[in-house]
């Protein structure tokens, strides 16, 4: 896909299974140095569903409010976890630097920590050397 495009869309079923194959699949993108937005339909949908039933005009206007990976990932794991909690804090930054060891751009891997640290309210500098053993 690479050499046809540099972003890829992910648009997954709106449920917990479409969620948890995106947060599996969209790694695969990023290894390939591939930019990728994710779509969540609506609950109940999938793609074909929802193009059926609402048209290709719907979907064209969901695909305008497509989420960055980070933000994607972000959400669903606030969600999954309370990141005021230890457990819950060492599961979303394993997530993550499981997820930033695999972006290839130095640039993108130093915004996505430092917005991490701020909303987990931890240090950035605890979150680089964090990944840098992972990557070690």
């Amino acid at each position: 896909m690479k050499r046809y495009a540099d972003e890829a869309v992910v648009i997954f079923d709106g449920d917990k299974a479409g969620e948890q194959a995106s947060l599996r699949g969209l790694d695969l993108f990023l290894e390939e140095g591939m930019s990728v937005k994710v779509l969540g339909l609506p609950k109940g949908f999938d793609p074909d569903d929802f193009i059926r039933l609402k048209g290709q005009g719907a979907m064209a206007q969901l695909l305008d409010s497509v989420q960055d990976i980070f933000d994607f990932k972000l959400q669903v794991l606030l969600d999954r976890y309370n990141k005021s909690d230890s457990l819950g804090l060492l599961k979303i930054t394993s997530e993550f630097l499981d997820t930033f060891s695999r972006i290839k751009s130095p640039v993108l891997v130093d915004r996505y920590l430092k917005r991490l640290a701020a909303t987990l309210g931890v240090e950035e500098h605890s979150l680089r050397s964090a990944l840098i053993k992972l990557i070690r």
